[in-house]
């Protein structure tokens, strides 16, 4: 936020027709006695709710009309003349997070929603509609609230470019009038959803993009105590919501206890035969607890690092639930682009087929066949990835490091050369069918034209005929027995 107090005194604002109307729907709020609601039934208290919401959805639409217009009058080209700038702010939602007390995210959302939402005119006197018409409409009679409105808006805007405008209003229609009765929750996901269908070129530009946003990183320390900020992508947050609903679950037995948490939640008791029984209570908070096992972790793979590479073991299940459809027709590879879609349990966003078969590589997973009808036609039991000893296995024909880089085996996965979901799920987790590929090959190979295949049980690579024009299968694998015999 850039503004300053003004240096003198002004004179008090002049109330208009609209202040002194707002003021006076104020004030009747104010004889509502709140005390009352301490004596009323159960039903009154869930009208009163639906109530004070439908009431909240109106005062919001204001706000976000407001900010809209907050926003118009500070436009860039009005230079020092704009309403921000006259205010001392550079932009408007600094006067709007100034005037409204608000945080400066809330004021950015209001002017983004209150933007789309408000009619325009143009140079010429010309009048332009909201860019969403119908979800403007159902904002200013308070029957979608502005949270809905701004997930349906973020949907529609992420397709807009490249979706058909007839398309584009019939999502905006069903997507409204699922708001005007279903949570926020819900109106999420059936915007992913439509937004998904929407767009031509499929999901994988998406996971594209959101791979290019992952990272992690530490903050200066503070009493001891690193902050750590980042963004995890599908895979590695859905792992890592899985250990820690596994802790965090009633009755869990409490894991990576320190000695301090070993001494203050110890409790010794004696049964009613004499015996003395000892009872571990943990005593950490949640966010404790996932700190400790995140550590516990990291150790464990610092501990692995570097030694026997081929005993690393999954510590986690995840589920995956996918259409037969797309399991079966979609391979996710064909130019690059792929429109089928699944899902991971804890993750919102939908994932392509591609994550999906990355996933079945070198990860614990329970697959979820559906039908078309949403019907389960299969809830596999959980499979793992290849065991230690076919890594060491595969390792030792292929070599210590990613056959297609230099990254050392213990940063790699095991990749199916036959897709484990190919065609039904045919493809083996075995010897013959595995190759050591760091985590930046795997995605490259799920998601490019490049092939791998086992000839005579050794992995072989075709490069795209733009890449090699001859098309010939080059043997992969730096095993340093073969290439003395060979050399």
């Amino acid at each position: 936020m850039s503004a300053t107090a003004p240096a003198t005194a002004t004179a008090p604002a002049i109330p208009t027709a609209l202040t002194t109307e707002l003021d006076a729907a104020a004030g009747l709020l104010a004889e509502f006695d709140l005390g009352s609601l301490a004596h009323t039934s159960d039903e009154d208290v869930c009208l009163v709710v639906g109530a004070v919401e439908a009431l909240a959805r109106r005062v919001a639409a204001i706000q976000v009309m407001v900010a809209g217009e907050v926003a118009e009058r500070s436009r860039r080209e009005l230079g020092v003349a704009g309403l921000a700038q006259k205010h001392g702010c550079v932009r408007p939602a600094a006067l709007l997070e100034l005037v409204a007390r608000v945080s400066g995210a809330e004021a950015a959302r209001r002017i983004q929603l209150g933007t789309a939402l408000r009619a325009s005119v143009t140079l010429t006197g010309e009048k332009l509609p909201p860019r969403c018409p119908g979800l403007a409409a159902a904002v200013a009679d308070g029957t979608v609230g502005a949270e809905s409105a701004t997930v349906i808006l973020r949907a529609l805007d992420d397709v807009r470019r490249v979706a058909h405008p007839d398309d584009l209003d019939a999502a905006e229609a069903g997507l409204v009038e699922h708001a005007r009765v279903n949570p926020v929750q819900y109106v999420t996901d059936l915007a992913l959803v439509v937004r998904d269908r929407l767009d031509p070129d499929g999901i994988l530009p998406r996971e594209e993009e959101t791979r290019a946003r992952r990272g992690i990183t530490l903050g200066r320390e503070r009493n001891g105590v690193i902050p750590i900020r980042g963004a995890l992508g599908p895979i590695p947050a859905a792992l890592l919501k899985s250990v820690f609903d596994e802790a965090n679950a009633p009755g869990a037995k409490p894991r990576f206890l320190t000695d301090d948490d070993l001494r203050d939640g110890t409790v010794t008791s004696t049964d009613a035969d004499g015996n003395e029984v000892i009872t571990l209570r943990d005593t950490r908070t949640r966010e404790q607890r996932q700190h400790d096992v995140l550590e516990g972790l990291i150790k464990a793979g610092i501990r692995n690092t570097g030694h026997e590479p081929g005993q690393l073991r999954s510590l986690a299940e995840i589920t995956a639930h996918i259409t037969l459809a797309d399991l079966e027709n979609d391979t996710g590879t064909e130019g690059g682009t792929s429109t089928g879609v699944g899902y991971i349990d804890g993750i919102q966003h939908p994932v392509s087929v591609n994550t999906i078969q990355r996933l079945a590589c070198d990860s614990a997973f329970r697959r979820v066949v559906l039908g078309n009808d949403g019907e389960i036609l299969a809830l596999g039991k959980t499979r793992y990835r290849f065991t230690p000893a076919q890594r060491k296995a595969i390792i030792a024909r292929d070599g210590d490091r990613c056959v297609l880089c230099d990254a050392p085996v213990t940063w790699a996965d095991t990749h199916h050369v036959e897709e484990y979901f190919t065609h039904g799920a045919t493809g083996e987790t075995d010897v013959h069918n595995g190759v050591m590929l760091c985590g930046p090959h795997h995605d490259f190979i799920h998601r490019s034209n490049w092939q791998i295949a086992m000839i005579n049980h050794i992995p072989h690579l075709l490069a795209p005929p733009e890449i090699d024009p001859t098309q010939t299968w080059k043997r992969l694998g730096k095993q340093r027995i073969h290439h003395r015999q060979t050399g």
